[in-house]
């Protein structure tokens, strides 16, 4: 009896040690969730409050950002029944200054949009090419031009080819793909190109193909040939001028003492075979036996940049090819009068007094530069994107390779125009004496165009929703 009582005592002492000890236990559990469930709110609502845009670059920002948002999904998932776990269902709680169902579901959204912008030179172009859909003018048309051209150097043919472009555009994407191919020798490209093309891309790929052959040197009794099969009128010129533009750099180059090996890298083509040279004033006759109007304006071109002044009639290409001339020989004050001298429309008054500022930048001539921004025709013209523009691409030009692209460089241009900018960052990209030093520049290109989160819509695609989320939990 007495030993069935103590079993009995025994047993209710250690049912009695167990129900303390699990209590304890339950107790200890219960406060290291709150304590971690506050520690991950904590950390993600820091992430978000201190690692913004402009600080730091886009991919920094969002790979914190969707940390952020993996914690509160832990909180959510594994303690639910936490003070931060009910606050953060019952919405009492934000993430930085986003509510949550909107940090998710269009912050993190536009954050990889801005990410995806700024991740290198062609990404930013596309992005602000992009910015509206709905314009169509010949800045856009310019900058989808350029794109084109830099994912064909850059190798990408079936991404430039599968751009998506308007029936109205598809001519532009075709010529501009097969005018890369033939400057550069894709035959395989230009085979693909050319096969059954429409009629308005064949009569356009002849001058194409004609220009390209000049270009890189090809002996000038194959190009006689190539005339005689294609003799339109459109072929011939384009031959005429690319001889024209080929003899301009090599003399330009002679004239600079620059060092020259098997070829001249340009922005827009190279020249190869430099043995190779032309007599213009012969090919002109023997291009056009009867001058035309414009085979005589690509001669007088010729000669204008040789220092042969051009007549006030002149066509435009002339004049800018004297301002040429005359930065060559290092004539600084005659450049912003040049244009002044003349009875000029408009249009070609503007062409000359921008070229004169892109000359100036292109040789370093910093106090004519000063002067020539702030002469009453520049001032007419206004200090908009085609200066910006034409002072950019002259220190660009510089042979000597003095711009260096830095973290602010473009952002800090105040161009108004995406497309304009597009067609810059492009251009640049290009130029063989490129330098670029520090962070990169195309983050601060998007923040300047896309700032902030504010009034974001829903993004259109739920993959992109769902893509940009979270990141997995660690």
């Amino acid at each position: 009896m007495f030993s069935r009582t103590k079993r009995s005592f025994v047993f209710l002492l250690c049912f009695v040690a167990y129900a303390v000890s699990s209590e304890c236990i339950h107790a200890e559990t219960t406060k290291t969730d709150e304590t971690e469930a506050q520690e991950l709110y904590s950390r993600a609502n820091d992430y978000v409050s201190h690692i913004s845009e402009g600080g730091f670059s886009y991919a920094y920002v969002q790979f914190y950002w969707r940390r952020a948002q993996a914690n509160i999904e832990r909180i959510l998932r594994a303690y639910p029944q936490t003070a931060a776990g009910r606050q953060l269902r019952s919405k009492e709680l934000k993430i930085g200054p986003f509510d949550l169902g909107y940090f998710k579901d269009r912050v993190l959204p536009r954050l990889e949009e801005k990410r995806v912008a700024a991740f290198d030179p062609m990404n930013c172009a596309i992005f602000l090419y992009n910015l509206d859909e709905k314009r169509h003018d010949p800045e856009r048309t310019a900058a989808l031009e350029s794109i084109i051209e830099v994912l064909c150097r850059q190798q990408r043919w079936n991404e430039a080819l599968a751009f998506p472009v308007l029936d109205e555009q598809r001519l532009l994407l075709h010529t501009t793909v097969f005018r890369v191919a033939a400057r550069y020798g894709e035959k395989k490209v230009m085979k693909q190109l050319s096969t059954k093309p429409k009629p308005a891309e064949a009569a356009a790929f002849w001058p194409i193909l004609g220009e390209a052959m000049v270009f890189n040197g090809v002996p000038r009794k194959e190009i006689a040939s190539f005339v005689a099969d294609h003799s339109e009128p459109e072929v011939r010129a384009a031959i005429l001028s690319a001889m024209v533009s080929r003899e301009i750099d090599l003399q330009r180059a002679a004239t600079l003492h620059l060092a020259i090996k098997d070829s001249i890298p340009k922005t827009h083509y190279s020249l190869s075979k430099l043995a190779v040279r032309d007599d213009i004033d012969a090919a002109a006759k023997s291009l056009f036996p009867e001058p035309t109007r414009e085979s005589t304006a690509i001669v007088g071109r010729y000669h204008a940049a040789l220092g042969q002044k051009p007549k006030p009639d002149a066509t435009r290409d002339e004049h800018l090819a004297y301002l040429e001339f005359l930065a060559l020989q290092e004539k600084w004050e005659e450049l912003p009068q040049y244009a002044k001298s003349l009875h000029l429309s408009d249009a070609d008054r503007n062409a000359c007094e921008l070229k004169t500022t892109e000359l100036l930048a292109e040789r370093a001539q910093e106090t004519d530069r000063a002067a020539t921004q702030s002469a009453p025709d520049l001032q007419r013209i206004g200090s908009g994107d085609a200066v910006i523009f034409a002072d950019f691409r002259g220190q660009m030009n510089a042979p000597e390779g003095r711009l260096t692209v830095r973290e602010h460089t473009f952002s800090d241009l105040k161009i108004k125009d995406p497309c304009v900018l597009a067609q810059l960052i492009l251009e640049w990209t290009l130029t063989p004496n490129r330098t670029i030093r520090g962070a990169s520049p195309w983050d601060s290109v998007v923040q300047n165009f896309l700032p902030g989160y504010d009034n974001l819509p829903l993004p259109k695609s739920k993959a992109v929703q769902d893509a940009s989320g979270a990141s997995k939990p660690f």
